[in-house]
């Protein structure tokens, strides 16, 4: 309401209860920024859980791996690359706990440089994947390109097990 976060389905935050707040997609952040200003108007504990103790509890669970997801909206080539560089980031902390990551730096499809962005999006790609020595594997998770064989060359890299396509009936 007024561009106020709000609680929905009946949901209430009791004063004195602990409550954890999980980030599924960030962006800037302000949505986590508004729950825990809402679980502290409503006097409760905020009990906080670090990407790395998902992780941890991942691996103990024999889980395969996990994934970052960012979607592109602009041809901005400084911010695709600071996009792929904080899923690296991910990628490495999560290779580090034994996981394969899945890497998905998404171009939104209504992208009106969507053949730029793409452009853009292979280099920082081919940049990060090169700082990866042939131990670290990981998985890409790309959307479906303009130009037909444009992320081939990835599917050859020493670091990548797999390169997954998103597809939508929009495309």
């Amino acid at each position: 309401v007024s561009g106020e976060l709000q609680l929905r389905r009946g949901f209430e935050i009791q004063s004195n209860s602990n409550v954890l707040v999980v980030e599924d997609v960030i962006t800037t952040g302000k949505s986590a920024l508004e729950c825990l200003e809402l679980v502290n108007k409503n006097k409760a504990n905020f009990v906080p859980l670090t990407p790395l103790t998902f992780l941890k509890r991942a691996k103990d669970k024999n889980v395969f791996g996990t994934k970052m997801r960012s979607v592109i909206k602009v041809a901005d080539k400084k911010n695709i690359e600071d996009v792929v560089g904080q899923q690296f980031e991910f990628a490495t902390q999560i290779l580090e706990h034994g996981l394969i990551p899945i890497v998905e730096p998404e171009v939104d499809i209504n992208c009106s440089e969507k053949n730029s962005a793409e452009s853009f999006l292979i280099s920082a790609l081919e940049e990060e994947l090169d700082k990866l020595n042939s131990e670290q594997k990981i998985i890409l998770k790309l959307t479906l390109p303009e130009k037909n064989d444009f992320f081939l060359n990835l599917t050859t890299h020493r670091s990548v097990v797999r390169v997954c396509l998103l597809y939508t009936s929009d495309a």
